[in-house]
C-alpha cells in the first residue's frame, strides 16, 4: 500500500515538473509585452556645466518580444546616454530632447526583433547654466586661546588662504569670502596644527572643503629682577630723587630664552612730577621679543624735587 502511494507522488511530481517544463518553453516561444526602467547619464556637456533638477533620471519604456529574447535585457540591463554637448554651449538655456530623438537613442538599445511600444516621460525637457568662477579668501570664524603657561606668538594661518567657489553669477556676485566652522582651539603645544572644516555655501561648488589652522605659542615661566628708575623729562637746574630707587619687575619669559633676557632688555620710567603731583607712576618697556608681560612693584613711588647747586 504504502509503495503505491510513493508511486503516486513521484507519478504526480513528474506531471508538474513536465507541465511547467512545458509552460515555460510556451512562455519562451510566445511574445509579450514588458516594462523596464532604463536609467538615464547625459554626456558630452564641459565639467562646469550644471543641469537642473527637472532633467529626468531615467525613463520606463514599454517593449514587446518573446519571452526568451526579453530575458536578456534582465541578465543586461539597458543603460541611455543622451549627448548633450551642441545644446549646452551657452552660458545657461534649455535642453530638448525630441519624442522622436527619444525614441531613437532608446531603441537603438534594443534588439531588431523588440518593438518598443512606448517610453514615458515621451520628451526631455529641462535648463542648464555655465557655472562661473570667483576666488575669496578663506576666513577663520572661531575663537582660540592658549593654555596655562603658553603665550601665542603671531597671528594663525589659514591654509589654504583662498578658495576658488563655482556657482551662477548671481550667487557668487553675494559671496566675498568662506569662513571655516566655529570652533574653540586650546593651544597647548609651540606648534599646533588643527583641521576645520569650511562652511559649505548653497549651491556653489567650492575647491577646498577642509583648512588647517596652524598656531604658534611659546611656554613661558616668570623672571624678578631689579630694575633702576629713570626720571624722563627732568629740568637741567633740578635734581629728582627716587624712593625707591629700585623697583621689581616680575617677567612673563619664553623659557627657552630664559637666561638670554636680562636687565638691559627693560626699562623703568617715570615723567618729572607735575604741580601737586603726591607719586609718580612707573611704567616699563621691553624690547625683547622673547618677553611678552611685564609687572612692576611698586607701581608708585615717592619722589624728591631739589634745585641743583
Amino acid at each position: 500500500m504504502r509503495k503505491t502511494r510513493s508511486n503516486d507522488i513521484l507519478t504526480y511530481l513528474f506531471f508538474v515538473v513536465l507541465a511547467a517544463f512545458i509552460w515555460f518553453a510556451y512562455a519562451m516561444n510566445t511574445s509579450r509585452t514588458v516594462h523596464y526602467t532604463v536609467p538615464i547619464s547625459y554626456v558630452g556637456m564641459a565639467n562646469n556645466v550644471v543641469l537642473s533638477g527637472s532633467l529626468p533620471h531615467e525613463v520606463t519604456i514599454e517593449v514587446m518580444d518573446k519571452g526568451a529574447l526579453l530575458r536578456t535585457y534582465v541578465r543586461h540591463p539597458l543603460s541611455l546616454h543622451v549627448n548633450i554637448a551642441e545644446q549646452t554651449t551657452q552660458q545657461e538655456g534649455r535642453i530638448v530632447i525630441s519624442t522622436e530623438d527619444l525614441r531613437r537613442a532608446t531603441g537603438a538599445l534594443l534588439q531588431g526583433t523588440t518593438s518598443l511600444l512606448g517610453i514615458q516621460p515621451d520628451m526631455i525637457e529641462g535648463r542648464y547654466y555655465t557655472l562661473q568662477e570667483k576666488i575669496v579668501p578663506v576666513l577663520f570664524s572661531g575663537t582660540y586661546r592658549a593654555a596655562q603657561q603658553y603665550h601665542i606668538t603671531g597671528e594663525p594661518t589659514i591654509t589654504p588662504k583662498e578658495v576658488t567657489l563655482y556657482g551662477s553669477r548671481l550667487s557668487l556676485d553675494t559671496i566675498h569670502a568662506v569662513y571655516t566652522a566655529s570652533q574653540e582651539v586650546l593651544v597647548d603645544a609651540d606648534s599646533l596644527r588643527v583641521s576645520i572644516p569650511l562652511i559649505v555655501l548653497p549651491e556653489v561648488r567650492m575647491s577646498e572643503t577642509e583648512g588647517v589652522i596652524a598656531f604658534r605659542a611659546e611656554e613661558f615661566t616668570e623672571k624678578k629682577m631689579m630694575v633702576p628708575v629713570t626720571v624722563l623729562g627732568t629740568p637741567d637746574d633740578k635734581n629728582v630723587h627716587l624712593f625707591p630707587a629700585e623697583v621689581e619687575v616680575t617677567l612673563s619669559v619664553a623659557i627657552k630664552q630664559f637666561a638670554a633676557i636680562g636687565v638691559a632688555d627693560v626699562q623703568a620710567t617715570c615723567l618729572y612730577p607735575q604741580v601737586n603731583e603726591a607719586q609718580l607712576p612707573v611704567s616699563i618697556q621691553y624690547t625683547h621679543s622673547g618677553i611678552f608681560n611685564a609687572r612692576v612693584y611698586p607701581a608708585m613711588i615717592d619722589y624728591l624735587v631739589e634745585e641743583k647747586k
